[in-house]
């Protein structure tokens, strides 16, 4: 059975119930409130580029850091993310997709107006809760827009970059927008907009057609609307 402990030094009113998930930066624990009894979901990180903009984001109830360790506190979301619901059916219906995108949209509006990139946008970090809503994830990418001056790092995940993200260059809140409509293809149509599943080798490949391809081959089976997004 694996460890639940950490810290309690700094995370001293709160006990372990178990580990919800892991990633390759830490892990994702259950954790319950000693006075309150209330649950959150507790993610630990090794610090390696934790941003100033936890304060503003929702379901975001505390963030914690020691040396070595950062701590972001979570609502707990009692549903699934949405990458599961995609793997169970494939393609979604484009109603569901429709509505999922728009709540995914306006979501990141919010940290946006308060001048925060998520820069870690991706199906594996948007949850569906148990009313059917979105929230957001993984907070620990984030970064105030325009912090540096050329706003480079080595965060997010490689398959949701946008062109600018990957190849190292000045970027802004964009970045996010790109990750979206990433996300949107993935809904619709069940696979990565630039190179289908089935004939992609390695990742490296995929980022060569982020950077370098001109079209996006978009299946005639999906509507006008979806088309022509």
């Amino acid at each position: 059975m694996e460890s639940t402990e950490f810290d309690s030094s700094i995370l001293e009113a709160y006990d372990p119930v178990k580990i919800l998930g892991k990633d390759g930066f830490g892990q994702v624990y259950l954790v319950k409130d000693k006075i309150s009894k209330e649950h959150f979901a507790l993610k630990t990180n090794i610090k390696y580029d934790v941003s100033n903009g936890f304060p503003f984001l929702i379901g975001l109830a505390a963030s914690f850091e020691t040396d070595e360790i950062a701590y972001v506190l979570m609502d707990l979301v009692r549903g699934k993310y949405i990458y599961h619901y995609s793997e169970q059916i494939g393609r979604m219906p484009e109603d569901y997709a429709r509505f999922y995108s728009a709540e995914a949209i306006i979501a990141l509006n919010y940290p946006h107006t308060h001048g925060i990139i998520h820069r870690d946008v991706k199906l594996e970090n948007i949850l569906v809760n148990n009313h059917g809503h979105i929230k957001f994830a993984d907070y620990d990418a984030c970064r105030e827009d325009g912090l540096d001056q050329n706003n480079r790092s080595n965060v997010g995940t490689k398959m949701y970059k946008a062109p600018e993200f990957i190849q190292d260059l000045n970027y802004n809140k964009g970045v996010d927008f790109w990750a979206i409509g990433t996300v949107i293809f993935e809904l619709l149509v069940g696979f990565h907009p630039f190179l289908p599943q089935e004939t992609r080798e390695n990742e490296n490949d995929y980022i060569k057609e982020i950077i370098f391809s001109q079209d996006i081959d978009i299946p005639r089976y999906l509507s006008y609307g979806a088309y022509s997004i």
